[in-house]
């Protein structure tokens, strides 16, 4: 999944993101147990391509997304470009609910900022602004994000 987001800003300075090894049984069970906490949370919301959606990640992109990504989604340096051939090479394969989880995990200097509806709008918006047509519906957290994508 590394070369789907590769480098992330972390308090200014550009880093490549990482996972560290667990060493103990009892380390891989506490951060497990969030995972396992999140996952009927994550089942019961959905990303829904309507336009009122895709509206709605629009606004929440230009106020906390764009500063990094910029307005028009071409990213710079240290942040990656969210739409467009590199995006759509990058994540055309992978499950929505894939990409969900990076946006979730964004702005990167504080993860979970947003609320979970923001975090669903937004991606509803990149999806639209990859060709998804915004009248689609609710989609699958497992579905392919080609498959929605014009």
């Amino acid at each position: 999944m590394m070369e789907r987001f590769g480098r992330i800003r972390r308090g200014g300075t550009c880093r490549a993101a990482t996972l560290a090894p667990v060493s103990s049984p009892l380390a891989a069970l506490a951060l497990a147990t969030p995972l396992a906490l999140a996952a009927p949370l994550a089942a019961q919301e959905t990303v829904r391509l309507v336009p009122q959606q895709v509206e709605a990640g629009r606004g929440v992109y230009d106020r906390s997304c764009a500063e990094c990504h910029r307005a028009d989604l071409s990213g710079d340096f240290e942040a990656p470009e969210l739409a467009g051939r590199n995006f759509l090479a990058a994540w055309r394969t992978a499950p929505l609910d894939e990409l969900l989880a990076v946006v979730r995990d964004m702005p990167p200097e504080e993860p979970g900022t947003l609320t979970e509806a923001q975090y669903l709008a937004v991606t509803a918006f990149l999806l639209s602004a990859n060709g998804a047509a915004a009248d689609l519906g609710v989609l699958a957290s497992g579905q392919a994000i080609g498959d929605v994508l014009a």
